[in-house]
């Protein structure tokens, strides 16, 4: 869902997803707001108060930006070593690495003839960001939702959640004559859903009906087309029931 489900609201911005149904903190999300934890239901930040997030600032090295400093003076070749590709630097600290740009991409090939790697592989290289200016930085400020946060500005109402129930069978109860002896009550329910093809009849297989294929013969399943007055050609699901045959048209079994 690309908007926020407090109803009245629909704000498609700076939304955050509601707990599944599963977490503990989906009990209290749902006291609230009417969800039901389906793992595709959001939030936005208007129905936070400013206590439930946490902010967290970064410097982002920006597209345009190109090694500068803090080089070898010969034009050492750069290598895949662990840590920072620059030849001399012994920087491992993974939070302070920048990716390599990608081969297809304009800034790979500026970054690779400074660094002297134009036929090299700089697949998954990194370089440290003690070789970039600080004007080569932007700051990026990320807001997170905390784990025990809650919703609970402009929620108008709480909404009842009704719980649809699934449709069950009515159990008919059996007459108490029927309880009195050892009888079977005799099931006339249809035993498939399958219907008569003629027109007005509604039959279906059941105690003492039974429904008939068309022949496959093409000049009986003329004759039977005209009987029934149907203008339609039949199909593999076309039947004709018992009630419309007469005693005589059928063999008796031995």
């Amino acid at each position: 869902m690309n908007c926020c489900v407090i109803p009245g609201c629909g704000n498609k911005f700076q939304l955050y997803r509601v707990p599944n149904s599963g977490n503990n903190r989906f009990r209290q999300w749902k006291k609230v707001a009417p969800v039901f934890g389906t793992g595709s239901e959001r939030i936005c930040s208007h129905h936070f108060i400013e206590t439930d997030f946490v902010e967290n600032i970064r410097k982002k090295l920006k597209s345009t930006a190109i090694p500068s400093i803090n080089l070898p003076a010969e034009r050492l070749k750069a290598s895949n070593k662990i840590g920072c590709c620059v030849l001399g630097c012994r920087s491992k600290d993974i939070k302070n690495m920048e990716k390599f740009p990608s081969m297809t991409s304009k800034a790979w090939l500026k970054w690779a003839n400074i660094l002297g790697c134009a036929e090299a592989n700089t697949a998954g290289w990194k370089i440290c960001q003690k070789h970039f200016k600080d004007d080569a930085f932007t700051t990026v400020t990320s807001r997170y939702l905390k784990n025990s946060a809650v919703p609970t500005k402009k929620l108008k109402r709480p909404v009842k959640i009704v719980e649809i129930h699934r449709r069950q069978i009515k159990q008919i109860p059996t007459e108490q004559c029927l309880l009195d002896h050892d009888y079977v009550k005799e099931d006339l329910r249809p035993k498939s859903n399958r219907m008569c093809s003629v027109y007005g009849c509604t039959t279906k297989t059941s105690k003492g009906v039974f429904l008939h294929k068309f022949p496959k013969e093409r000049i009986k399943m003329t004759a039977w087309v005209h009987a029934i007055k149907s203008g339609k050609k039949p199909t593999k699901n076309s039947f004709v029931c018992s009630q419309h045959f007469h005693d005589s048209d059928y063999n008796t079994g031995t």
